[in-house]
């Protein structure tokens, strides 16, 4: 009912491929409570100002812009007895600034802004918490960050794997029970966010290490042993252990055709 009301005229975000055949837009996602609203400025740039006064002109056309869609999604929310907490919420902005022809992403510092909302009945409006585009939020088990840096997500997979080395020394696992739990604890835990994240080959050796050894041991195993060995299926008479590396590749093909398959639905 909140999407079929939604007003057609207010901005959205829009992706305009590098051939310039393919446009999506977009308004938001939602899955269950939790929902993500975007827009995309349609700012157009005046050659007789400078570039900062035009980034600074931009800039708040396009929160003016979020705020009308925020809102609206609000009131929206309200009337069908529902509510937004803002201070679990907050927002972004992805504004570049150009050095020598390159673009980086605008820190906060460096493209000031805020976004107030209202609530309810209530006629005061709220500060909506603003985060930089370089740090990543939690959301649903994964650290996802607009900078694609990702160090935080490998930090905190790197803290699970610390851990799950501290409980497997200190066990007396068979070997079968230690590679039912390297199968199906620890890899799931790790590769649950790889689809939506980039990692480099060193964040995930460094990831790996620690489980290897912890279990090599326990699956009375050489830390020497040839990795080709380890990490080969069965049918190479390998032990299928998971390579990092590879299942994040492989997390990124999986989704990649499953966007395929839904862009094949709605073409057809």
């Amino acid at each position: 009912m909140i999407v079929q009301s939604l007003d057609p005229t207010i901005n959205a975000a829009k992706f305009v491929s590098v051939c310039k055949e393919v446009i999506v837009e977009i308004t938001g996602v939602s899955f269950v409570d939790d929902s993500s609203l975007s827009v995309t400025s349609d700012y157009e740039q005046d050659t007789a100002l400078p570039p900062a006064t035009n980034r600074t002109r931009e800039t708040a056309l396009l929160v003016q812009q979020l705020a009308a869609l925020g809102q609206h999604w609000e009131c929206l929310l309200f009337t069908t007895g529902g509510a937004i907490n803002f201070q679990k919420s907050h927002w972004y902005l992805m504004t570049w600034i150009w050095q020598n022809g390159l673009p980086r992403l605008a820190t906060t510092a460096q493209a000031p802004a805020t976004l107030y909302l209202t609530t309810g009945t209530n006629a005061q409006a709220d500060l909506v918490p603003r985060i930089d585009p370089t740090q990543g939020f939690h959301t649903l088990c994964v650290y996802i960050t607009l900078s694609g840096q990702y160090t935080r997500q490998a930090r905190v997979l790197r803290d699970y794997t610390e851990k799950f080395k501290t409980q497997i020394e200190g066990s007396a696992l068979t070997p079968t029970e230690a590679y039912t739990c390297l199968m199906l604890y620890i890899k799931p835990k790790i590769t649950y966010p790889f689809p939506c994240v980039s990692l480099t080959e060193k964040q995930c050796h460094h990831i790996q290490a620690l489980i290897l050894e912890a279990i090599l041991p326990k699956l009375h195993l050489n830390r020497h042993s040839p990795r080709a060995v380890l990490f080969a299926g069965p049918r190479y008479g390998g032990l299928s252990f998971p390579e990092y590396y590879a299942e994040l590749g492989y997390g990124h093909l999986q989704y990649i055709l499953l966007e395929m398959i839904l862009v094949s639905s709605y073409s057809v």
